[in-house]
């Protein structure tokens, strides 16, 4: 049965307007900002109309995104883009800030906080967000989003010769699982000389962002970025101290696992040392697996396993197959990576992706799959900030789903190769955690030493890397050892939005621990968890989800040690 999710009635504004009429908007603001407001039902009722206000443009920002990361070439999406967030984000935030000032100094706001507790973790987020906000700030954070364009559009723009062909970075994917070692050596180079060509380019761009970013700092009263960042995170529950203890939990749990997981690895491949090109082949010798060979075979993949994992989300995923919320396949002038975004005036997820026929490339379809179960279950609020969950949260929900898929594998694939990408799966979400500990520090570092030349920062990474990642030869390729925190687009895009990928990921694999002894229950509260969205704190969150909110050293040890029975 198919789901269905109609697009909510339009409630405010009551007649269609533009939400990039910037007259418009400021006309809609002005009528919210004057309205009289006698008792506290009046001012639920005004809440409401912001929260649907709200709505409309950050669904038109969206689609916006969205037509821009699907073609970056098409300069009409580009400007499109490039005028909501010049033109209409630094207004929004602006006119939000004074409505949001409006609401917290009403007379009845004390008497719906106290009748409606639903609104604690709202009014919390808000309260912290007019403490942060600049006026300043909106307009550089709007010439940073700008930046990250060209990082995209050199990114996305990067291609290689391969027999006559040109392919993109992201169809070099199943090359580099090859067992013919001299061709992915050969890829490898390939793509390395490539991203050469734009590292100047990249270390520019980063330098402007950060000199950006530091202002942004400046202006908010802050030490440095990352205090800023970390509140517009609205990271309650931990801040930099639980992040660098994180680093060291993983350098004393998770680096020796990977150590022995590389020392598997370049046993099986009977190689003296590993190399960057052995990281992706199979190592027991399995040419590379082509379970689909287009956009339409991928969806009937991840259909028939989302089913397997439960027929609801099977019903969802083709939901979005029918109603234009997919693109999957990699092509020429797409942006790079994966995501889902959530279309919040139809209440819709969108899944954005780079597939090319790789076994890897449907995990992140499953993965964007869980965001957007997670978007369709988080629906039903009205308060627009509820169907948005932390960041944190948002991960358990695409992570779990790739475990939880991954234990069906071998009921749609021959055997041997579902258990390969099995254990596979688990291997990466073990060598996650010394990546994520990779970036984070990265960026603590970035952050707290400001005035950093671009020699600097690759110093740092080639440190960084040495202490997480200190099984790659780099003999001959050193040039290129300090360079790939510009692989990283999040670096540039989001900064500070990694360490959710581990703290999810101990989530993640604690649901799959729940999955593996009761399927049925571990589904119940990760729906459970899900339909909370955001409107319950972290611990809560993880609580209703049927895990704990812990990444302390206890716990890593914990998971390093049931990954380490399971693979080894």
């Amino acid at each position: 049965m198919t789901a269905t999710y109609p697009i909510p009635a339009v409630r405010y504004p009551a007649t269609d307007f533009d939400p990039t009429d910037t007259e418009q908007l400021s006309n809609i603001c002005d009528e919210l900002e004057q309205r009289s407001i006698g008792s506290a039902d009046e001012l639920q009722a005004w809440l409401l109309d912001l929260m649907d206000f709200a709505s409309r443009i950050g669904g038109e920002g969206s689609r916006r995104n969205v037509a821009h990361a699907r073609d970056t070439t098409d300069k009409e999406a580009e400007a499109a883009f490039h005028v909501f967030v010049s033109q209409v984000g630094p207004l929004v935030a602006t006119r939000f800030n004074g409505l949001e000032k409006k609401l917290m100094s009403s007379p009845y706001l004390a008497e719906l906080e106290n009748r409606d507790n639903s609104l604690q973790i709202y009014l919390r987020n808000t309260r912290l967000d007019l403490e942060t906000f600049n006026e300043e700030n909106t307009q550089l954070g709007s010439q940073d989003t700008q930046i990250y364009s060209e990082y995209a559009k050199h990114i996305g723009g990067l291609s290689i010769e391969h027999e006559g062909k040109q392919l993109t970075i992201q169809q070099t994917g199943p090359l580099m699982e090859s067992q013919d070692r001299e061709l992915r050596e050969s890829i490898w180079r390939k793509v390395d000389a490539a991203r050469k060509e734009i590292r100047q380019p990249l270390q520019d761009i980063y330098d402007r962002m950060l000199a950006l970013r530091e202002k942004m700092a400046k202006n908010a009263g802050e030490p440095s970025y990352r205090e800023l960042r970390f509140k517009q995170y609205h990271r309650f529950d931990y801040g930099p101290k639980e992040c660098e203890a994180f680093h060291e939990a993983v350098a004393e749990h998770f680096v020796p696992l990977a150590s022995k997981l590389n020392a598997k690895r370049k046993q099986k491949l009977g190689l003296d040392a590993l190399r960057p090109w052995d990281m992706q082949v199979d190592p027991d010798g399995a040419d590379a697996f082509a379970p689909y060979k287009d956009e339409k075979e991928l969806i009937d993949l991840g259909t028939r396993i989302f089913e397997r994992v439960d027929t609801g989300f099977a019903d969802d995923f083709r939901f979005m197959a029918e109603h234009d919320c997919l693109d999957l396949w990699s092509r020429p002038g797409k942006a790079p990576g994966g995501f889902q975004a959530t279309i919040d005036d139809t209440r819709r997820p969108f899944i954005f992706a780079n597939s090319a026929g790789s076994p890897r490339d449907i995990r992140t379809v499953l993965h964007e799959g869980g965001h957007a179960f997670h978007a369709l279950l988080a629906r039903h609020f009205d308060v627009q900030d509820y169907r948005h969950s932390p960041l944190e949260f948002a991960e358990v929900a695409s992570m779990a789903m790739e475990l939880m898929c991954a234990e069906h594998l071998h009921e749609i694939w021959p055997a041997d190769e579902a258990e390969r990408s099995r254990i596979d799966q688990i291997e990466r979400a073990a060598s996650l955690f010394p990546s994520v500990a990779m970036i984070d520090a990265f960026q603590h570092w970035i952050y707290t030493h400001p005035g950093h030349s671009q020699e600097d920062r690759v110093t740092k990474w080639v440190e960084i890397t040495e202490r997480f990642s200190p099984d790659l030869d780099y003999s001959g390729i050193e040039d290129s050892k300090g360079y790939g925190w510009q692989r990283v687009l999040h670096l540039f895009k989001v900064p500070f939005y990694y360490i959710e990928y581990a703290i999810a990921q101990i989530g993640a694999l604690q649901v799959w621990r729940n999955y593996r002894k009761d399927p049925e229950k571990a589904i119940a509260e990760y729906r459970a968890g899900l339909s909370l969205g955001g409107s319950r704190p972290l611990p809560e969150l993880f609580a209703t989800a049927g895990v704990r909110f812990d990444f302390g050293s206890e716990m890593l040890g914990e998971l390093a040690a049931m990954i380490e029975e399971e693979v080894l």
